[in-house]
């Protein structure tokens, strides 16, 4: 997934700012978040817990967001639960794309909003999670950031052109050798340059999608 130009944030008056709740440590137990506001209005979100069935291990329907923290700075406010909440340009620039526009109404599993990074015992257990998450999700949202024309551009050449299919030589999805190939060929290498693909996370991500 990628958008275009994404608006500076709203101000927001509200002061309080959230604060997680604690994941139970006798149940297993994750966050979902889904999008409650719309348009350019602030973006507001809704979170809950989720108790994952010990005998079954019966997932909820969510889907899982793979993309880059970015930079800390600079941040930008949003409304989880009424409560505000600083988060990382990158994060800010998808969840305000997906607001305006209006695409999920599904609820979202996104590390930096779903788990307490505040609290390392929690973090822990739930990289530990990782796996479960991204296989259970019923699609994993890949989030390139805001591109540029160029990228966009080879963005959607590479989805027409690619037959999806394993590659043996490592790559997911191959390509059916089109005759201009010569001329895309150094706008694909800066595509695969962007700061996603140099995610350690991607593979797995990818791979338990």
């Amino acid at each position: 997934m990628h958008g275009g130009h994404a608006s500076e944030s709203p101000i927001l008056s509200n002061t309080d700012v959230f604060v997680y709740q604690p994941l139970s440590i006798s149940k297993k137990q994750i966050r979902l978040i889904r999008i409650s506001g719309s348009g350019d209005g602030p973006i507001e979100c809704l979170i809950r817990h989720v108790d994952l069935d010990a005998t079954t291990q019966k997932w909820p329907t969510y889907r899982a967001l793979s993309y880059t923290w970015g930079p800390a700075t600079p941040s930008f406010e949003i409304l989880i639960n009424g409560k505000t909440k600083q988060v990382r340009q990158n994060l800010y620039n998808f969840l305000r794309i997906l607001q305006r526009s209006q695409a999920c109404h599904d609820e979202l599993w996104i590390d930096q909003l779903c788990i307490d990074q505040e609290t390392v015992t929690e973090k822990n257990q739930q990289v530990m999670m990782l796996s479960g998450i991204y296989s259970s999700a019923s699609e994993v949202i890949v989030w390139l950031g805001l591109l540029d024309s160029e990228n966009d551009t080879t963005m959607r050449y590479l989805v027409k052109h690619s037959r999806g299919t394993y590659n043996p030589s490592g790559m997911y999805g191959s390509l059916e050798s089109p005759s201009d190939w010569s001329n895309i060929q150094p706008a694909v290498q800066r595509f695969f340059a962007i700061d996603y693909w140099e995610r350690l996370w991607i593979v797995q991500e990818l791979l338990l999608a």
